[in-house]
């Protein structure tokens, strides 16, 4: 250890949950953290490589993607948890080498948590190299399956094909960025046959309006019937832009009374980032189950009485 290297003065376990805790809030910190002491580097370096997101728009974005497939492919793959496919994938694709396709094709075979996809219409090809399926994906349905997958779910086969796929196997979470009202049904008959599914998110439109109460009751309970699993379902206004994230305020979800929404399960909210849910940390799922929970101790109080 060099004389100049902080010693620790807290036990390691706790020093370690303290880094660990100020790397997940604040990802730009992670950078600072890694010069803290050796120590630190080796609890925080992993969560630098927590994603990769191949595609998107940004400075220096296919260096940085070569910058991580850099790294030892045993170290990648015990980090990396999250990968996002935007809309510059197959230009970032075609510029990789053939050592960096095979090795970005053997990550996607380890532990893959989150999936998130938005305009990577090329990305299908890598997406079948999942050989454990994502338990989260944030997605457009037609970047994935192609323009006509809403026209070919009406089909046995056509269904059977796009439910099948590797990706839905143990899907706990989708988020469906479709916005259009005439996709719902379609939606509907593809999230109804996921086996593992227990919370669903949709842009509002696919809900109705609010004034228009009974349209909207009848869907809500249309899905949580339907879909047997469902736990969660939930209304997305996706209110702000991404290209600046600095000046947005928090997603925040919205409370009613339980008289006047039509299930507990169903949350409306504010998502200020649409990569908020395909990250691993704190997120919209998660304060929409908190919400649920509140209600059902709301319920159970008032029942009491």
């Amino acid at each position: 250890m060099s004389s100049l290297e902080l010693r620790p003065r807290l036990p390691p376990e706790l020093e370690r949950r303290i880094f660990e805790t100020s790397a997940l809030l604040d990802r730009s910190s992670i950078p600072r953290l890694l010069l803290v002491a050796s120590r630190v580097l080796i609890w925080i370096e992993p969560l630098l490589y927590r994603s990769l997101e191949i595609g998107l728009s940004g400075v220096d974005g296919l260096n940085v993607v070569r910058a991580v497939l850099a790294k030892p492919t045993e170290f990648i793959s015990r980090s990396l948890r999250s990968l996002v496919f935007g809309h510059n994938f197959f230009q970032y694709w075609a510029s990789l080498s053939e050592d960096d396709k095979l090795k970005l094709s053997s990550l996607i075979k380890g532990r893959i948590t989150h999936v998130g996809v938005a305009g990577a219409v090329h990305c299908m090809s890598i997406l079948e190299e999942f050989s454990a399926s994502p338990l989260q994906l944030s997605c457009y349905l037609d970047d994935l399956f192609g323009y006509t997958v809403f026209e070919a779910v009406s089909t046995t086969s056509g269904l059977r094909a796009v439910v099948q796929h590797p990706i839905f196997r143990q899907l706990t979470h989708f988020r469906i960025f479709n916005a259009n009202p005439s996709r719902t049904e379609p939606i509907l008959t593809i999230a109804r046959q996921l086996p593992a599914l227990t919370h669903l998110a949709m842009p509002s439109y696919h809900f109705g309006r609010s004034i228009n109460i009974n349209p909207r009751e009848q869907r809500v309970k249309q899905y949580l019937t339907e879909c047997r699993m469902l736990q969660v379902l939930v209304s997305i206004e996706e209110s702000v832009s991404d290209e600046r994230p600095q000046q947005v305020a928090e997603t925040v979800v919205h409370d009613a009374p339980e008289e006047v929404v039509p299930d507990i399960r169903f949350v409306e909210c504010n998502v200020v980032h649409w990569l908020e849910d395909a990250r691993p940390g704190y997120n919209f799922w998660d304060k929409a189950e908190a919400l649920i929970a509140l209600r059902r101790e709301r319920v159970a109080k008032n029942a009491s009485r």
